[in-house]
């Protein structure tokens, strides 16, 4: 680690710290600062993946015990009281929230105690999930309040800008900062599926996906998507190879086997630094509902492997229809069976629209631009 030559002291919050997205949006930003001598700490609640992954790099870690997704009144008192605690200790010169209770609350806290720089990511926001209206308008009206408190906000795309930059004050203090990545070498394809326990012949097409068993992730259309296909094509022996874990394993688990689909569907389980194993699959498939820019599309697109995708988020700035993949309408698992049908019929788009998202990513998605322009926030 270099010497410590920066006068900024960062500290990240997050809710969870399982490693999905937002979370490890976290690591590597806090990775980064860390190696470039900054004074750095995450809060975050639970004791998932990110903590261990923190700990090996040496980070500081303040635990938040009553961080938790879901709002619970006498929680989130907690959990403000512990925040405050946390920062007025630390004395953060940057106080960089992510996940939307956190974006809040941790908002309130910091300007409470005067901290210079008050910072929000967005990772895709709330408002935009599934749920009843009431509860939507009193999420947006947070939401507001969110913008309102903090000093910047970084949004991950153009897209989750136009959903705000209209509200009142929003528009002087939202940046657009998509996530980077920095090069990889992933598993060939043999040795990948190999790893992961792919069994497949000459003619078997393998269709992945890397998420988070969440409902936000589409899991269930995918999976009936790709039954549809079957149906429309029994003859092409088919494997959909999900990594991930979560919530929604036993739902998942339950459509699988009431859909006759045992021996085509692999749940994986959480894989660390999953992206390596990329090169497994034929086609990656991201059937999700609600997204802000997830990484496992760009990593998909930095190993050359073809991307069908829902249009939500920030995707269709990354991902052009027939150009840099296939673009299709969220819960729809019909339109994934045509996309399927479509690469069947069209072999030759295989290598456009691989070959043309491979060389978006590299060009745009680099992380060491997304670091820059962060720190330039800082700073």
């Amino acid at each position: 680690m270099k010497e410590k030559t920066s006068k900024n002291k960062v500290l990240y919050v997050i809710t969870k710290s399982n490693f999905g997205g937002a979370q490890r949006y976290v690591y590597e930003l806090a990775k980064r600062s860390h190696e470039e001598g900054i004074e750095t700490a995450v809060a975050l609640g639970g004791n998932g993946i990110l903590v261990d992954k923190l700990k090996e790099i040496g980070i500081t870690i303040f635990p938040l015990e009553s961080a938790v997704r879901d709002i619970h009144l006498t929680k989130e008192f907690k959990l403000l009281l512990r925040l405050y605690s946390v920062v007025k200790s630390f004395q953060p010169t940057v106080l960089h929230l992510n996940s939307p209770k956190i974006g809040g609350i941790g908002a309130v806290v910091g300007r409470i105690l005067r901290i210079p720089k008050i910072i929000y990511t967005n990772h895709g926001w709330p408002f935009k999930e599934e749920r009843p209206e009431w509860q939507l308008m009193l999420i947006r009206f947070f939401s507001w309040l969110t913008i309102f408190f903090n000093k910047k906000i970084i949004v991950l795309s153009e897209t989750e800008k136009d959903f705000v930059k209209r509200w009142p004050t929003a528009s002087k203090k939202i940046e657009v900062i998509p996530n980077g990545l920095s090069p990889f070498d992933a598993y060939p394809k043999e040795v990948a599926q190999k790893k992961l326990g792919i069994e497949t012949s000459p003619n078997t097409l393998v269709i992945g996906t890397i998420a988070e068993l969440h409902k936000n992730k589409g899991l269930t259309y995918a999976i009936e998507g790709i039954r549809m296909y079957l149906d429309h094509n029994p003859a092409q022996k088919t494997l959909f190879a999900i990594i991930g874990e979560g919530e929604r394993r036993h739902e998942l688990e339950s459509q699988i086997k009431a859909s006759n689909m045992g021996k085509n569907v692999i749940l994986c389980g959480h894989i660390d630094n999953a992206r390596l194993y990329l090169n497994a699959f034929d086609i990656f498939l991201l059937s999700s509902i609600k997204e802000g820019l997830p990484y496992a599309i760009l990593e998909a697109g930095y190993t050359g492997v073809p991307v069908i995708s829902t249009s939500v988020g920030g995707i269709p700035e990354v991902i052009k229809n027939f150009e840099t993949g296939l673009l299709i309408p969220p819960r729809r698992p019909q339109e994934i069976k045509n996309a399927l049908i479509y690469i069947e019929e069209h072999p030759e788009i295989i290598q456009k629209i691989s070959t043309g998202l491979s060389k978006k990513v590299k060009d745009v998605y680099d992380f060491d631009i997304v670091y820059k322009k962060t720190h330039e926030l800082y700073n």
